[in-house]
């Protein structure tokens, strides 16, 4: 299995690069199953038929889903469709407690599982969300500031690669050249 973790303050393209990522692996015919902590929330919007709240309650919820479910594909019980499927983990990263949700940060983990950094963009980078939620923006550029260099070392410390893209640039033809290293990277024993 090849994991992929996107890192990266709400609003910089993260839902946009998974989708295509997601898309472009479908396309190699590589099996593709993605964790998004929004996709969660929605799904708590459905089930209660009523409007997501951020409350502390409904985020505690949203997150053990997201990482029960991150856990049962990383450690299957027995060998399943999912051991050679790619694993996007779609969520903003920005802070240990988030990480380890998605298993990294961690040193028990399964090491039959290739693992990836991708962040895009930096603390710093232009939001789209910004204007409407400019405290969780300021919040989530502080928490990814502060974690940078716990995550960078943990990454070298495990030989974990790491890439780097600007914020707002899944292109396709930049998605390309990505995958192709992605799946060099999986299929490499």
């Amino acid at each position: 299995m090849l994991q992929i973790v996107l890192r990266g303050i709400s609003g910089v393209g993260k839902t946009t690069l998974r989708k295509m990522l997601a898309t472009a692996f479908i396309s190699h015919q590589i099996p593709t199953t993605v964790q998004s902590k929004d996709e969660i929330r929605h799904e708590i919007e459905r089930t209660t038929g009523l409007p997501y709240q951020f409350s502390e309650q409904n985020e505690r919820l949203a997150s053990y889903v997201y990482a029960s479910r991150v856990h049962a594909l990383l450690h299957p019980s027995n060998k399943t469709s999912f051991s050679e499927c790619v694993l996007i983990c779609d969520n903003t990263h920005v802070n240990p407690k988030q990480l380890r949700e998605s298993e990294f940060l961690i040193d028990d983990y399964n090491p039959n599982v290739k693992r990836v950094l991708i962040e895009v963009g930096n603390p710093y980078s232009k939001s789209t969300k910004e204007s409407l939620n400019p405290d969780v923006i300021k919040r989530q550029r502080t928490q990814m500031e502060k974690s940078n260099v716990e995550l960078h070392n943990w990454c070298k410390v495990h030989y974990i690669p790491e890439y780097n893209l600007n914020e707002h640039s899944a292109l396709e033809d930049g998605i390309k050249e990505l995958v192709e290293q992605l799946l060099e990277y999986k299929n490499n024993v």
